[in-house]
């Protein structure tokens, strides 16, 4: 007959396994997303200060009379 103790053992001790494994990967996930905010944000801020850098181009090239800064 199977000893019940070791099946409990055994069924405890790879539930806590599970439990800190599906902890480490939450925690990848997390700070993956997290980063991926960070980089978006840092894109989205580029590409503003590229627009405001082109219309502030445009509007010296158009008080110049159109002609080349």
């Amino acid at each position: 007959m199977v000893d019940t103790t070791l099946l409990l053992t055994i069924s405890q001790a790879s539930a806590t396994f599970v439990a800190i494994l599906a902890g480490f990967y939450t925690t990848k996930v997390l700070s993956i997303y997290s980063e991926r905010q960070k980089i978006n944000s840092k894109i989205k801020d580029g590409d503003n200060e590229l627009r405001w850098r082109n219309r502030t181009l445009d509007n010296l090239t158009t008080q110049r009379g159109g002609r080349p800064i």
